[in-house]
C-alpha cells in the first residue's frame, strides 16, 4: 500500500516538473515590444503583429475595479474594456506560422509583485 501511494506521488510530481519544464512560448519569441520583434522577425510581420497589441492588452488578464487595487499586486496598469483595470503585458508571445502569417500573439504576465 505504501510503494502504492508512493508511486502516485512520484507520478504526480513527475507530470507537474514536465508542465514546469515546458517553454512558455511554445513555437516562438517572448519579446518585450516591436523593437525587439524586429531582432527576431522582419519589421513588416512585426508591425502587422503588433497592431493588434493595445486592443489585446485591454482586455487580456485579470481585470480589477480600481487602479489602486490594481496596481497593489501589478506595477504597471492600464484601463480595461468596457471598465475597470488590468496590468499591463510585460512581454508577448509572437508564433510565426510556415506560411508567414501570425500563428499566435499573446500577452504575457510575469512581473506580479510577490
Amino acid at each position: 500500500m505504501h510503494r502504492l501511494i508512493l508511486l502516485i506521488i512520484a507520478a504526480g510530481s513527475g507530470v507537474m516538473f514536465y508542465l514546469w519544464m515546458q517553454p512558455v512560448c511554445q513555437g516562438g519569441r517572448v519579446v518585450a515590444d516591436e523593437a525587439a520583434c524586429r531582432t527576431h522577425f522582419d519589421a513588416a510581420f512585426c508591425a502587422s503583429a503588433f497592431a493588434r497589441a493595445p486592443a489585446i492588452a485591454r482586455t487580456a488578464g485579470p481585470s480589477y475595479q480600481t487602479d489602486v487595487e490594481c496596481r497593489q499586486s501589478w506595477p504597471v496598469c492600464v484601463e480595461r474594456d468596457p471598465q475597470g483595470y488590468g496590468p499591463r503585458p510585460s512581454g508577448w508571445c509572437v508564433v510565426r506560422a510556415h506560411s508567414g502569417a501570425l500563428a499566435r500573439f499573446e500577452p504575457q504576465f510575469d512581473n506580479y509583485r510577490q
